[in-house]
């Protein structure tokens, strides 16, 4: 099951607070007198309300992942990793294995995966090609197989995108570069299904993931020594 509270989303939110206090600072620097009166007038830019909306949608996950996903389901949030600074939106243990979840928010957004004659599959919202997100989400679940591999040969690593307020196709999973687009239920169907990890490897897993992968900077880890929460 999942750990309530334990900062979903915190990277992002951090990002975009320090993209606002930098904005606001530099309006202030600029008008001495009339700069409150700006920073309360103007928009933030689209770059850095797509920190909020992100950290937003995270959340939003990390409450369905935490209320649905049955016991025996380990859910940790916003984990780091080494000589990153990226981070791991989700990393879940689950009897058919580890998964690595990077969470996208894009409402009312198309979302599709394109498969030319000729040339690799592409990721496409709204038409604009965003492939690049894949790469970012391999580049996470090298890291985590790397080490699942050590601890547990064995045991299947999964990725998979999670699309909130998007529109998928209506029939079937769509896949790219064997990673899943799911909505956050189906994503629970999967996380909750029968699988081959044990309740013994899956805990035992929860301790060396944990450890290899904590929580983002200025997050407080809240569970217990057992792993079962995160």
């Amino acid at each position: 099951m999942g750990g309530k509270g334990d900062g979903a989303g915190a990277s992002a939110r951090r990002e975009y607070e320090r993209r606002r206090r930098t904005r606001e600072a530099e309006i202030r620097a600029r008008h001495p007198r009339l700069g409150g009166l700006l920073v309360a007038l103007r928009q933030a830019p689209a770059t850095e309300r797509s920190w909020l909306t992100g950290a937003v949608g995270e959340e939003m996950v990390a409450a369905t992942l935490d209320a649905q996903c049955r016991d025996g389901v380990t859910v940790m949030h916003d984990r780091a990793r080494p000589r990153s600074r990226a981070n791991i939106d989700h990393l879940v243990i689950a009897p058919t294995g580890v998964w690595v979840v990077d969470t996208k928010r894009y409402p009312g957004r198309r979302v599709r995966v394109r498969r030319p004659l000729f040339g690799e599959a592409r990721l496409t919202i709204d038409g604009r090609d965003r492939t690049k997100l894949v790469q970012g989400l391999s580049s996470q679940m090298a890291d985590v197989a790397a080490v699942v591999g050590q601890a547990l040969p064995a045991a299947p690593v999964h990725g998979a995108f999670c699309f909130v307020d998007a529109h998928l196709p209506l029939l079937g999973v769509p896949t790219i570069d064997g990673h899943l687009l799911l909505h956050r239920r189906s994503l629970v169907r999967h996380l909750n299904a029968d699988g081959p990890l044990s309740s013994t490897d899956a805990r035992s897993l929860t301790d060396t993931l944990a450890a290899a992968f904590p929580p983002t900077r200025g997050q407080r880890q809240s569970w217990p020594a057992t792993g079962r929460h995160a």
